[in-house]
């Protein structure tokens, strides 16, 4: 196996903004809520791979000049998107344990109707 050449690491960092592009890209809307996840990951995955890229020696990265602020932005945005997301479910979860039950909450409107 040889060094990649720089025309490879070209095409290589133009498939990783393909992927920048398709992690912002909005949920189609003939796609269920687990394939946009699905696909979100995939591309974050492929993205945090391309990174770590390194040249036969197995240490020096292939990257040299190469700016990876928006690449870098899409990782940190699904990572935020993913904390949020564990929030809301856990925010979620407490309020529903929090709920009274039907039956305790019909029991408290007959409770409020009877006392007026």
């Amino acid at each position: 196996m040889e060094e990649r050449t720089a025309d490879e690491i070209a095409a290589i960092f133009s498939a990783a903004g393909d992927s920048v592009t398709v992690i912002g890209t909005a949920q189609a809307s003939d796609e269920t809520d687990a394939e946009f996840k699905d696909r979100i990951k995939r591309n974050v995955e492929h993205l945090e791979t391309i990174k770590d890229y390194k040249k036969l020696d197995g240490t020096t990265s292939i990257w040299t000049s190469e700016d990876f602020t928006a690449i870098d932005a899409a990782i940190t945005v699904n990572g935020a998107m993913k904390i949020l997301e564990e929030q809301i479910l856990e925010t979620q979860a407490t309020s529903e344990a929090n709920q009274p039950s039907n039956k305790e909450a019909l029991e408290q409107l007959e409770e409020t109707a009877s006392s007026t």
